[in-house]
């Protein structure tokens, strides 16, 4: 009884592990997920200032909608889906639209829900547009 147990844990441990995958559209602008929902998004600016210090503090967006799923997509030319928090810093936010500054590279993280993180490295031009987004 004692194995069956044992081995029902590790089965339920291992299996509620889920891997996310999610891809950018650089000519839409707008971040897809294949296999769940973006329950939280974490947009990190990892360019910094010559004094070593960061341009921005990260932008979070945690979905707290418990009525409606979270989003499948993230159009960044449109206005953050309602349900959302927002911080930016840690600090609670106003912000309604994802602006990325210009000329900088940025990690963009979704964990989904109890999922293995995903991150994809993106570069922006000079008009905060991403240009190139690789999976890492």
């Amino acid at each position: 009884m004692k194995k069956f147990v044992i081995c029902l844990l590790a089965f339920l441990i291992c299996g509620c592990r889920r891997t996310i995958d999610f891809d950018f559209d650089t000519y839409k602008q707008s971040l897809h997920i294949s296999n769940g929902y973006f329950y939280d998004l974490c947009f990190e600016n990892d360019s910094v200032l010559p004094n070593g210090k960061s341009y921005e503090g990260a932008l979070f967006l945690i979905w707290q909608d418990s009525l409606c799923v979270p989003p499948t997509k993230i159009d960044l030319n449109n206005y953050i889906p309602n349900g959302y928090i927002v911080s930016r810093g840690g600090i609670p936010s106003s912000e309604r639209k994802i602006k990325l500054k210009a000329n900088s590279t940025y990690t963009i993280s979704s964990t989904g829900l109890g999922a293995v993180e995903c991150r994809i490295k993106t570069w922006t031009n000079r008009n905060g547009k991403i240009l190139k987004a690789v999976k890492y």
